[in-house]
C-alpha cells in the first residue's frame, strides 16, 4: 500500500514518535514490577524462612538489590543499543537469531500472553467482589471472564488509539497505586507508633535452611520482576541516554523500598502465621485497621492490575512489531497506523493471544512450565554488558554500570535457573520441550529460505488483505 493514500491528511512522516518523557518511564518501569502479588500473597518467601518476620525483609532488600543490578545493566544496554524491542533486541544484535527468535516464542508468545490474561482476571475478580453479597459463595466465572475481555479490549483501543493517552492513563494508575500502598505504610508507622510490634519480637528466630532459602531468593526475585519492560519502547522514549537511567535506577530502588515498607506495615496487624495463613493479605490487613472501608483495597487492587495490563501490553506489543521488522514473525506485524501512528497489527495480534488464553482452565501450568525461561533469557541478555565490555571497549556507553552488577546477576539468574531445575524438573522439561518446538518452527518459517512460490504468493496476498484492512504501512525511516 503507498504512503499517501488518497483522503488520508499525512502532513508529518509515518514513524513511531518520541513522546515519553522520564514520568511515563518511571510509571512503565513501577506498574509491571507492583502487580497484585504485594496486595494479595507477599508470603512467598516468609514461608521458606520458617516464618521469621527478620529474615523476610533481610530477603525482600536482598533481592530488590539483584533486581536494581540487574535493571541498571539493563540501562547501560538500552543506551547502547537504540533500538525498540529490549531483550529480544540485544539477543539478536550481540548473539544469533534463533536465540532472539526463542525469547519472543517462549516468552512473549507463551508467556506474556497467559500473565496477561491472569492479571485481567485477578483484576476483574476484585473489581467485581465489592458488589456481591456477603451471601454469595464466590463471583460468578462467566462476569470474571466478560469483564475481563471487556476491560483488556478497552485498553487495546486505547494503545491503538493514542500512546500520548496511554502513558497518561498510566501515569494516573501508577500514582493511585503508589498513594494506596502509602496509605497502607502510613497505617503501618501509626501502628507501630500505638506499640504494635509484637511479631517484631524474636524476629530472627527459627531455623532456616539452605535450600528453603534460596527457594525465598526464587520468590523475592519474581516479585520484583516486570523492570525488563520499558527499554522495549526505546524509540519512543524522549533523550533515552538521560531518561531510562534515572527511570530504572530510580524506580526499583523506589519499589525496593516500598515492598519492605508494606511489609512492615503487614506486619503491625497480622502475625506471621496469620500472614502465612491468609488469601490476600492486603484485605486481611485492611478489615483489621480500617474495619468497613476495606473495600477500598479491592478497588485498589483492581487499579493496580489494570495498570499492570496496559503497561504489558504497551510494550510486548513494541517487541513483536520490532520482531517483525527484523524479519522474525510475519511482515503484517511490522506495520504501524498511517492515521494512529501504532502498531495495531502487533498489538490485535497479542491481544487474540491473550483471549485465547482465558479460556484455558489452567493457565498456571502453562506460567510454570515456561516461567523459569525467563529467568535464563535475562541472565543471557545481561551477560552481554561484559561480553560487549570485553569485545567492544571503545563503543560508546551513554550510561555504564559498575561491572560488579551485571556480573551478581549472572549469578543470581542462572542460580534461579538451575533451582527450576532442581526443584520441578517435570515443568523446566515440559517448558524446554515447547522451546524445541519453537526451534522446529525457527528452521521452517525463518531460516528456510527457498519456501515454496505458493506460500510465498499465499503469504503475501495475505499481508496484503491485512494491510488494506487496518490501513497500516511500513514505517517511513528509522527511528533509531
Amino acid at each position: 500500500m503507498s504512503a499517501t493514500c488518497a483522503n488520508t491528511p499525512l502532513d508529518r512522516p509515518i514513524v513511531l514518535k518520541r513522546q515519553l518523557g522520564v514520568w511515563a518511564c518511571i510509571a512503565m518501569t513501577i506498574s509491571p514490577i507492583i502487580g497484585s502479588g504485594i496486595f494479595i500473597s507477599p508470603k512467598g518467601i516468609l514461608v521458606n524462612v520458617s516464618g521469621s518476620v527478620g529474615w523476610s525483609l533481610v530477603i525482600w532488600i536482598l533481592c530488590g538489590v539483584i533486581a536494581i543490578a540487574g535493571a541498571l545493566s539493563l540501562a547501560e544496554l538500552s543506551t547502547m543499543m537504540k533500538k525498540s524491542g529490549g531483550m529480544f533486541t540485544y539477543m539478536l544484535m550481540a548473539y544469533s537469531k534463533l536465540l532472539a527468535f526463542l525469547l519472543i516464542f517462549g516468552v512473549l508468545v507463551l508467556i506474556g500472553p497467559p500473565a496477561n490474561a491472569l492479571v485481567s482476571l485477578t483484576m476483574a475478580t476484585y473489581f467485581l467482589s465489592p458488589f456481591v453479597s456477603s451471601t454469595c459463595v464466590e463471583i460468578p466465572g462467566s462476569a470474571i471472564i466478560l469483564l475481563a475481555i471487556g476491560v483488556n479490549t478497552l485498553i487495546v483501543v486505547l494503545n491503538i488509539y493514542s500512546v500520548k493517552w496511554s502513558y497518561r492513563l498510566e501515569i494516573v494508575l501508577t500514582s493511585v497505586k503508589l498513594l494506596g500502598l502509602t496509605m497502607i505504610i502510613l497505617i503501618g508507622i501509626v501502628r507501630l507508633y500505638q506499640g504494635h510490634t509484637s511479631s517484631f519480637e524474636d524476629a530472627f528466630s527459627g531455623t532456616l535452611q539452605a535450600g528453603n532459602v534460596a527457594l525465598a531468593f526464587y520468590a523475592g526475585m519474581f516479585a520484583y520482576s516486570g523492570w525488563q519492560l520499558m527499554p522495549t519502547v526505546i524509540e519512543e522514549i524522549e533523550n533515552p541516554g538521560r531518561n531510562i537511567p534515572i527511570a530504572i535506577g530510580s524506580s526499583v530502588t523506589l519499589v525496593t523500598i516500598v515492598y519492605l515498607l508494606t511489609n512492615v506495615a503487614y506486619f503491625t496487624a497480622l502475625s506471621s502465621e496469620q500472614l502465612l495463613a491468609s488469601p490476600a493479605v492486603a484485605s486481611d490487613f485492611a478489615r483489621t485497621t480500617i474495619g468497613e472501608w476495606a473495600w477500598m483495597v479491592q478497588i485498589l487492587v483492581g487499579l493496580s492490575c489494570l495498570s499492570s495490563t496496559i503497561t504489558a501490553t504497551f510494550a510486548a506489543a513494541r517487541t513483536i512489531f520490532v520482531s517483525a521488522r527484523e524479519g522474525l514473525t510475519p511482515e503484517i506485524l511490522a506495520m504501524i497506523s498511517i492515521r494512529r501512528l501504532t502498531p495495531v497489527p502487533a498489538i490485535i495480534a497479542l491481544h487474540v493471544i491473550t483471549l485465547s488464553m482465558m479460556a484455558f482452565n489452567d493457565v498456571y501450568a502453562l506460567l510454570n512450565y515456561l516461567s523459569f525461561s525467563t529467568w535464563l533469557f535475562t541472565g543471557i541478555v545481561i551477560s552481554i554488558v561484559p561480553y560487549w565490555r570485553w569485545k567492544y571497549p571503545n563503543i560508546e556507553r551513554p550510561y555504564k554500570v559498575p561491572i560488579v552488577f551485571p556480573i551478581l546477576f549472572i549469578v543470581c539468574s542462572l542460580f534461579v535457573t538451575c533451582l527450576s531445575l532442581y526443584s520441578a524438573p517435570r515443568d523446566c522439561g515440559t517448558g524446554i520441550g515447547v522451546l524445541l518446538i519453537g526451534v522446529v518452527i525457527y528452521f521452517i518459517f525463518v531460516y528456510w529460505r527457498n519456501k515454496p512460490v505458493w506460500f510465498n504468493n499465499a503469504l503475501t496476498h495475505t499481508t496484503h488483505f491485512f494491510q488494506k484492512m487496518l490501513m497500516v504501512v511500513h514505517q517511513e525511516k528509522p527511528t533509531y
